[in-house]
């Protein structure tokens, strides 16, 4: 019988990685598939070569250990490139789902993090998640903002401690008028 792998837990940070590598691989990957559409033996110039290699080296971390032992190398033409870079990217998507899992109250996939007080949703995925609660933290903290603000006005600018409606500022004392001498101007 085959051994199953461990399941481990991870970080916060490789996590965050994860999703930061995803997104940059799949923009590249998306570049690199349009050029090879239109002419897929064409050689891939060194810039090129070089971000596909540094991505190919970053995705190692999330591959799994039997496909850890050599140095990526960019493949010379658009066609073979893109090909490359397609299965990196569906390497990373066979890692989140190995450490990822559904959250059925937040009804969005979720990471399985080690020492993390909450779930934490997968960013890239954009979830629809129930934002009542915060929105109701947030009007608070809003609330709470303005009679901060408020208070330190009137300590500040010599303003009444309520709420001012129509302005925000104290009134300008009026002006000295000095009488003017005789004859004078």
């Amino acid at each position: 019988m085959p051994k199953i792998p461990r399941q481990t837990l991870l970080t916060r940070r490789k996590a965050d990685a994860h999703e930061a590598l995803f997104l940059r691989l799949q923009a590249l990957t998306r570049q690199v598939e349009a050029m090879a559409a239109r002419r897929p033996t064409a050689p891939v110039p060194e810039d090129l070569a070089g971000l596909a290699e540094g991505a190919l080296y970053e995705v190692r971390q999330f591959a799994q250990r039997r496909h850890r032992r050599d140095l990526p190398v960019a493949a010379a033409h658009f066609g073979a490139l893109a090909a490359q870079l397609g299965t990196a990217l569906a390497g990373l998507v066979a890692y989140e789902a190995r450490h990822s899992r559904w959250d059925g109250v937040l009804q969005a996939q979720v990471w399985s993090l080690k020492g993390e007080s909450g779930p934490v949703p997968l960013r890239r995925l954009q979830p629809k998640l129930d934002t009542a609660a915060q929105d109701a933290r947030d009007s608070d903290m809003d609330q709470l903002q303005a009679a901060v603000e408020r208070r330190i006005n009137a300590i500040t600018k010599g303003l009444r401690d309520e709420p001012v409606s129509a302005r925000t500022y104290a009134p300008h004392p009026p002006a000295k008028i000095y009488p003017r001498a005789a004859g004078g101007r």
